[in-house]
């Protein structure tokens, strides 16, 4: 059955919009975590990337990503009291529009998981890399030698790259990383908390 045919009636299971400014590292990513089975029954995540196909193909800006996370909410019943709608950004290529974006997000009640600079760097956190990356290129050289691993990703690994984003972020009083990091910590925080990552502990 699917998740827009349960919300017709009354549910408890908690829904996740994840909008991601990616097409196809970040589903991959939240694809491979449902594999390993440890998202539980009463959250569902529903991943929602940038097209790559059709008149929105290729409009990864902070406002397309908020504008079809409004879109996903609407289409699968999103209930402000139970559910959570986040955005999975990059830093390095957007200055005024993620500030902009952030504002209009923060009215809506949407949450941002960003990093800086890019969600490869959020990756290599996973091996415990937490040398300071200015560049996204630079972070996608560091990862290929992390790929093996990287394809037999486990709960222990988001469990490491959690507890080293945090460490980035000691202040915690930022919208997005002003430096080197990621705040997808945060986006698993609230994951945890609803039941989703049994596995991934919260440190701090």
């Amino acid at each position: 059955m699917s998740l827009q045919r349960r919300q017709r009636g009354t549910r408890d299971a908690r829904l996740f919009i994840v909008a991601t400014e990616g097409a196809k590292a970040e589903p991959a990513y939240f694809a491979h975590l449902r594999q390993l089975r440890i998202v539980g029954p009463r959250v569902h995540i529903e991943v929602v990337p940038t097209p790559t196909v059709g008149v929105d193909a290729g409009r990864s800006a902070p406002e397309y990503v908020l504008n079809r996370a409004i879109v996903a909410s609407k289409d699968l019943a999103f209930r402000a009291d139970l559910d959570e709608i986040w955005l999975v950004l990059d830093v390095d290529r957007w200055g005024a529009q993620l500030s902009q974006m952030a504002s209009v997000a923060r009215t809506k009640q949407v949450q941002l998981a960003a990093t800086n600079p890019c969600f490869e760097f959020w990756l290599l956190l996973h091996f415990a890399h937490s040398a300071p990356i200015a560049k996204c290129d630079d972070a996608k050289v560091a990862l290929v030698s992390f790929q093996p691993v990287l394809d037999a990703l486990a709960t222990a690994h988001v469990d490491r790259a959690c507890t080293s984003a945090r460490q980035l972020d000691p202040g915690r009083g930022n919208r997005w990383p002003q430096a080197t990091g990621s705040d997808l910590y945060r986006l698993f925080d609230a994951l945890r908390d609803a039941g989703a990552f049994a596995g991934v502990e919260r440190v701090g």
